[in-house]
């Protein structure tokens, strides 16, 4: 959610992640968000709430033995400053490199 800080007022900015994670922000003010569970990356428009894949079947969610929980391992992600997403992937441990096409 987002706070308007003049009247303290909150709202929901994004809806429907099955367990929303680590952010950036895109250089054209958007989020991007990595969903472990869904084992996915969506560029998410925080004024119209559109929730785009960027990435799909990422090797993340790294499974674990009782009793933790199977997202227990936080997955972030980081930008560059030329747009470049650097997602690591916790199931095989490598780093991938996502160009978004917006």
């Amino acid at each position: 959610s987002s706070i308007d800080l003049t009247t303290g007022a909150a709202r929901v900015v994004g809806e429907g992640f099955k367990m929303p994670e680590g952010m950036a922000i895109l250089p054209n003010g958007n989020l991007a968000i990595v969903d472990s569970v869904a084992k996915a990356v969506y560029e998410l428009d925080t004024k119209s709430g559109l929730r785009t894949p960027i990435h799909v079947d990422a090797d993340i969610g790294l499974t674990v033995l009782p009793p933790q929980p199977d997202a227990w391992i936080f997955n972030g992600i980081a930008i560059g400053p030329n747009g470049t997403l650097y997602l690591p992937l916790d199931i095989n441990t490598s780093l991938v490199a996502l160009t978004p096409t917006r």
